[in-house]
C-alpha cells in the first residue's frame, strides 16, 4: 500500500488495530502519524483516548498498558509510539510488544513509527503486524521524483514554481523531503495565493544565491570556466554554514556522474536529456559543451580526485588543511 492509499483508508475510517510505519524516509512516516492524530479522534475525545510515547523514554509495558484501555466516549483508543527505533535499552526492546500485538484490542489503534531504516522483517513482531495490521515502508524518493514532489506540494498551497527555481532547490537540498517541505513552507509565507516561486525569491527567502551557488559551480566546471568557478568557490567559502564542504562535493560528484553516463550513452534530444541522464533543461548546453571538453578517462580521474578530497575532508592524509582550501584545491585539479 502506498502513501495515498493509506491516507484514503484513514479518511474512510478503515482502520487496522496496529500500524508499523518504517523506512529510511521520515517525511511520510511523520505525515501519516500526524494525519491519524488529527483525524481519528476529536479534540474532546483526545483527552481520554489519546497517548503519545517516545521510544527513548518509554518501556514496552507502558505502551501495552495504554493499548489495553477501553475508549471513553469514543470508538477508538489511539496510541502512537514515536521514534520507536530508539527503544533499544536492555529490558526495553520493542520486540516485547509482540505480546500485545498477538492479542491486539479491536478498540485500540496502535501506531509504531520506526525511522532511519527498515524494521527487521525476520522478527516475530514484524510478521505479527503484517498479519494482523498494516506495514508501511517509507522509501527514499529518487532524485528524478523530487521536482514532482515540490510541484505537488506547492500546488496544494495554491503556488507554482518555475523549473530553474525547482532545480536549484533539488541541487541544494537533495531528496530529504522533510528539509524540502520546511523550506517550501518558508517560501509560501511570502508568496501570495496563485503566485509563482522563482530563483530570486529563493535567494531572498532561503538564502541561496541565484548567481553563486553549487548549481552554477557545476555549470562552470562542466564548461571549464575558471573565472566563474573560482568566483563561486570564494562565495561558497565565505558562506560555509549554508554551503558545507560535504554538500558541495556531493553535488559536484553528481554532476560528473551525469556527464559520465552522457559521454558513454551519447547525445539525445532535449526532452530525453532529463528522462535518460537526469540532466535538467537549464544545464543541457553546459553538458553538451562538456562532451567536447572531457573524455570518459578524464571523468574517471575526476572521480578519483573527488574521493581523495572527500577523505581529506574527513581527516585522512590531511595536515589540518581547512575545508575552504580543500575546495579551492579540488576545483583547481578538476579543471586542469
Amino acid at each position: 500500500m502506498d502513501y495515498r492509499d493509506l491516507i484514503q483508508d484513514i479518511k474512510a475510517r478503515k482502520f487496522k488495530p496496529v500500524y508499523l510505519l518504517h523506512g529510511e524516509e521520515s517525511y511520510y512516516i511523520d505525515r501519516i502519524a500526524e494525519y491519524m492524530e488529527q483525524t481519528i479522534l476529536t479534540e474532546e475525545q483526545k483527552d481520554f483516548n489519546f497517548t503519545v510515547f517516545y521510544g527513548k523514554d518509554s518501556h514496552p509495558q507502558q505502551v501495552m498498558d495504554a493499548c489495553m484501555r477501553y475508549p471513553m466516549f469514543a470508538d477508538f483508543n489511539l496510541v502512537i509510539l514515536k521514534e520507536a527505533q530508539t527503544m533499544k535499552d536492555r529490558g526495553k526492546e520493542i520486540d516485547l510488544l509482540d505480546a500485545y500485538v498477538e492479542r491486539a484490542s479491536p478498540t485500540t489503534i496502535l501506531v509504531i513509527c520506526f525511522k532511519d531504516g527498515k524494521f527487521d522483517a525476520r522478527k516475530k513482531l514484524f510478521k505479527q503486524i503484517k498479519d494482523k495490521g498494516l506495514v508501511f515502508e517509507s522509501q527514499p524518493v529518487k532524485d528524478s521524483e523530487v521536482p514532482i514532489f515540490i510541484t505537488q506540494y506547492l500546488k496544494r498551497k495554491k503556488v507554482t514554481i518555475d523549473s530553474s527555481a525547482s532545480h536549484l532547490l533539488v541541487e541544494y537540498l537533495g531528496n530529504d523531503l522533510a528539509k524540502i517541505s520546511n523550506e517550501l513552507d518558508k517560501l509560501c509565507i511570502n508568496i501570495p495565493e496563485n503566485g509563482i516561486v522563482d530563483v530570486a525569491q529563493i535567494e531572498k527567502n532561503i538564502g541561496i544565491s541565484k548567481d553563486y551557488n553549487i548549481f552554477e559551480l557545476q555549470s562552470a566546471l562542466l564548461e571549464k570556466n575558471a573565472t566563474q568557478a573560482y568566483t563561486i568557490v570564494q562565495y561558497l567559502n565565505d558562506n560555509q554554514k549554508a554551503n558545507p564542504f560535504v554538500l558541495n562535493i556531493t553535488n559536484i560528484h553528481a554532476a560528473f556522474q551525469r556527464l559520465y553516463h552522457y559521454l558513454i550513452g551519447g547525445d539525445v534530444s532535449d526532452f530525453d536529456m532529463f528522462k535518460i541522464y537526469q540532466i535538467h533543461s537549464t544545464q543541457k548546453n553546459a553538458y553538451r559543451k562538456a562532451r567536447s571538453l572531457y573524455t570518459v578517462q578524464r571523468v574517471e580521474e575526476i572521480f578519483e580526485i573527488l574521493l581523495e578530497y572527500d577523505l581529506r575532508s574527513k581527516g585522512v592524509n590531511n595536515n589540518e588543511v581547512p575545508h575552504e582550501e580543500l575546495l579551492r584545491e579540488m576545483v583547481y585539479k578538476i579543471m586542469l
